[in-house]
């Protein structure tokens, strides 16, 4: 399924999102420019909205999971005091 729809879902993919990934009817994005929570939200719901109007409803819009870039909270997980 995703190879077929693949090319209707970047030709609709705003500017502001990147493709990551593509398994079934899910698909990874994220963002190439730093958005608010709520512009970001509204980015992606839109985004599902028209996916399911013009291409297929059954379409899943995930935001690629950021890694956690502190050093010290990475360590530190994990770690029990006391």
């Amino acid at each position: 399924m995703s190879r077929l729809l693949q090319p209707e879902v970047l030709s609709r993919l705003p500017e502001s999102l990147e493709f990551v990934n593509m398994v079934g009817p899910h698909l990874t994005v994220k963002f190439i420019e730093n958005l608010s929570v709520g512009d970001a939200g509204s980015v992606l719901l839109n985004l599902e909205r028209k996916l399911h109007r013009e291409v297929d409803r059954e379409i899943q819009v995930f935001l690629e999971a950021k890694v956690d870039a502190n050093k010290l909270r990475t360590k530190l997980r994990g770690v029990r005091m006391g």
